[in-house]
């Protein structure tokens, strides 16, 4: 996998009696700690090519670098956006992406 097709990023590691997943990804460790306070990790976000049945997915605007509305599930993706991402994607603004993520240890710069 190539360079620009891994970002490293920080994100909340939750437990809880449902599952276990990262959230709340950003590049900036701040951004990430305004949204509560489980133990914030490294994390490298690496996309996808072809078909995906992994548990991250998240959407990449065209033009952007970077992948947003990271989840740990397509479904939750799917609820950014009023009529889903086949329509977004159909106007050219952005695709879905399937994506994994690799835990770098916990901790802020």
């Amino acid at each position: 996998m190539s360079a620009t097709n891994t970002w490293d990023m920080y994100a909340h590691w939750v437990v809880d009696e449902h599952r276990s997943a990262f959230i709340h990804f950003d590049a900036n460790p701040g951004v990430v700690k305004l949204y509560g306070n489980s133990p914030i990790h490294r994390v490298r976000v690496a996309l996808v090519e072809g078909n995906h049945d992994g548990m991250y997915w998240g959407w990449l605007a065209t033009g952007s670098k970077c992948p947003s509305m990271i989840y740990y599930a397509r479904q939750l993706v799917e609820m950014c956006f009023p009529y889903g991402t086949k329509c977004e994607e159909a106007r050219g603004r952005g695709k879905i992406v399937g994506l994994l993520v690799d835990d770098l240890g916990r901790g802020e710069p």
